[in-house]
């Protein structure tokens, strides 16, 4: 019987290199935690189940809530957000949730800690009509 203990190794970081998305198209590269941070933004920006080339697991149900009340989407906006942003690997846990609306704007703001530090990130949805 040995008495060294055994660790497991683990797995190799998957690269995070990936193109730069702009509002006016794609923009060069980013990389590391920028990365992340763009993943996080495009995947609260799209919506689930819409596009078929994304999984079922891929975007967010937040354009969903648009007209419904105020009380509702501040009862459920923590939840949504999280379950969108927990999908990617790379994000271990979203806290500090902080929600605000004002006039027709729902804003939310939270700190993410992924696998290649910590960083602030707000959401913010207008009204659409």
């Amino acid at each position: 019987m040995s008495v060294l203990k055994t660790y497991t190794q683990l797995p190799t970081p998957v690269p995070s290199r990936t193109f730069q998305v702009t509002d006016s198209g794609i923009s060069g590269w980013v990389d590391g935690l920028e990365a992340i941070l763009q993943a996080a933004q495009l995947a609260l920006k799209t919506p689930r189940y819409r596009y078929g080339i994304f999984s079922q697991d891929y975007g967010s149900e937040l354009e969903e809530q648009i007209g419904k009340p105020r009380k509702y989407l501040a009862g459920v906006l923590e939840e949504l957000i999280t379950e969108t942003l927990l999908e990617d690997d790379r994000i271990l846990e979203i806290r500090d949730f902080s929600q605000s609306f004002q006039g027709e704007q729902a804003k939310a703001s939270f700190t993410l800690e992924t696998t290649l530090g910590t960083a602030s990130m707000t959401w913010i949805q207008e009204e659409r009509t």
